[in-house]
């Protein structure tokens, strides 16, 4: 299973360009790239965390969670 973040606050949905990418794969929301939902991560028990520069101050935690790489 895989979790994503969504680009807008209180949606669910995906970019339909995400959806096209990956229609046949389970894929769960963890919430706004603003604020994502770290319990929803912790559930997902993921193997890589991928993450963007614009939430870095993010990176210690999610990196309790699993190993994390940082990309801008």
């Amino acid at each position: 299973m895989r979790g994503e973040t969504t680009g807008q606050t209180g949606s669910q949905d995906f970019s339909t360009l995400f959806k096209k990418q990956y229609k046949d794969k389970k894929v769960i929301s963890v919430g706004w790239q603003e604020n994502p939902d770290l319990e929803k991560i912790v559930e997902l028990e993921p193997d890589l965390i991928l993450m963007t520069g614009e939430r870095k101050d993010l990176y210690e935690e999610l990196s309790e969670i699993a190993p994390t790489v940082g990309y801008l």
